[in-house]
């Protein structure tokens, strides 16, 4: 789906000023821009553009309340002196899995005197020598990057990951376990999975930030280089999307109750 029509549905005859989260994740950007979305969307504070093949931020509009991007998955390579312009008040910046080589592609964001949490995950620049003193340097302003402050202490868990975590402890029969999900999202369900209707539309996109979380944990118990390890006790996987964590506590806890 393009970009423009999905901004369209999302509005849900809602006014642009009326909106404070958009997700966006898994659309079409045309050309490697972000297109559709304006400076009316002047209350926004939550903005997710995961995996819509972004090369460039340049057309980003000014979002003066953006408190929260995420620009994981694309092919960013620069531009990022474009975000202290337009999103002053930005606190927490996600560009894990970009194509962000060394440090000078984020010198600009010193600018952002209030970015607090920077991922920069599965990107080549998190190979160099020293990497994150560097980066703390650079950015003194920073408190987190990729999830630990400088003294090697884990950031609070996001409220997508609080989300994801509490399935693990609710104990209520099978029909009410889940009803702490919207039923827009939860379409059908087979002998051992629950069946999404629109998954990139999760809250926050849990099942993907599940997962980032997750990997940054395996490759700081010395999983090496970028990509890093796996979680002790953790198989190993191959690709695909339905492998995240929040996808894989739904299928084992339901095969579970089955058996």
């Amino acid at each position: 789906m393009e970009m423009k029509k999905r901004i369209h549905l999302e509005l849900r005859n809602r006014t642009p000023s009326d909106v404070k989260e958009l997700v966006l994740d898994n659309c079409r950007s045309n050309e490697g821009e972000i297109e559709g979305l304006t400076d009316e969307f002047e209350e926004l504070e939550f903005l997710s553009t995961i995996n819509v093949g972004l090369t460039t931020v340049s057309h980003l509009p000014r979002l003066n309340k953006l408190k929260k991007l995420e620009l994981s998955d694309n092919r960013i390579s620069g531009g990022l002196e474009v975000l202290a312009a337009k999103c002053p008040k930005l606190t927490h910046l996600n560009l894990s899995g970009n194509k962000i080589k060394d440090l000078s592609t984020i010198e600009p964001l010193k600018e952002l005197a209030t970015l607090k949490s920077l991922d920069l995950f599965n990107c080549e620049v998190t190979n160099l020598n020293e990497y994150r003193d560097n980066v703390f340097k650079l950015l003194p302003q920073l408190t987190y990057l990729d999830g630990y402050d400088k003294d090697d202490k884990e950031a609070p868990d996001s409220d997508a990951e609080v989300y994801g975590e509490g399935l693990d402890d609710d104990e209520d029969d099978e029909d009410g376990e889940f009803e702490g999900f919207p039923e827009l999202f939860v379409a059908s369900r087979s002998s051992s999975c629950w069946v999404f209707k629109r998954p990139e539309r999760f809250p926050h996109n849990l099942c993907r930030r599940g997962g980032v979380r997750r990997r940054r944990r395996a490759r700081r118990r010395g999983g090496g280089g970028r990509g890093g390890g796996r979680r002790r006790g953790e198989r190993r996987r191959g690709g695909g999307g339905c492998q995240r964590r929040g996808e894989n506590r739904l299928h084992s806890k339901i095969s579970s109750r089955k058996q």
